[in-house]
């Protein structure tokens, strides 16, 4: 995965702050420009799936890897949801232990990290991961727009590995109006101890960083 960038480009999507009354319009003018789809859903009374374990299929207990996971969600501009990422490979699949991280930093945790897995990897060391959690609202950008701080948003999310660590995405987050993720969507994971990998986040197969919010 290529990491060799000076800079990382930090873009700005168009700042919304609507009123409740609003909130409808600005989440559809949002994520129709991000090249998703916008579904009416119920409000945000869905409840949590509850979390998975971490299992190893070896005769001891498995070791994880810390990484920083992003996913890229939206097509116009180069934002990402971002997880600590605890990865675990053994016996033909992988584990992750997710804990999203607050937008504006990528360095706090907010919320309940999360347990999936185990998914099945090939002989190339790639894999398709599918699962479902809750993450706050303030983890996922632009979403204040749609919800409180602290809200959790039922999410349904996608990994499509290219290579072992990075791939393309897709799935939604309900915030009572479903988003569907663009059709570009991507992931990236950068080992944690990468002193660039917060502050220059990378989102997809090629090196793209992601941008960060409007201030």
């Amino acid at each position: 995965m290529v990491r060799d960038r000076a800079h990382s480009e930090r873009r700005h999507a168009w700042p919304c702050f609507p009123s409740r009354p609003m909130l409808s319009l600005c989440v559809t003018l949002f994520v129709g420009a991000c090249g998703g789809e916008v579904i009416e859903a119920d409000p945000i009374t869905v409840s949590s799936t509850g979390s998975s374990t971490v299992s190893s299929t070896g005769s001891g207990a498995s070791t994880s890897t810390p990484y920083v996971l992003a996913i890229r969600h939206c097509c116009l501009h180069s934002s990402a949801i971002v997880f600590d990422a605890a990865v675990a490979v053994e016996g033909g699949v992988i584990s992750m232990t997710l804990q999203p991280l607050l937008d504006k930093d990528r360095v706090t945790p907010v919320g309940e990290p999360r347990s999936v897995g185990p998914f099945p990897v090939d002989d190339s060391g790639l894999y398709m991961a599918s699962f479902e959690m809750m993450i706050p609202a303030e983890a996922i950008p632009y979403c204040p727009l749609a919800a409180e701080p602290g809200t959790p948003i039922p999410s349904d999310i996608q990994l499509y590995a290219l290579e072992p660590t990075c791939g393309l995405a897709s799935g939604s987050l309900n915030y009572g109006i479903i988003e569907m993720f663009g059709s570009c969507a991507t992931f990236a994971m950068v080992p944690a101890s990468d002193p660039e990998a917060r502050a220059h986040t990378v989102i997809d197969c090629s090196g793209t960083y992601a941008g960060w919010p409007a201030p």
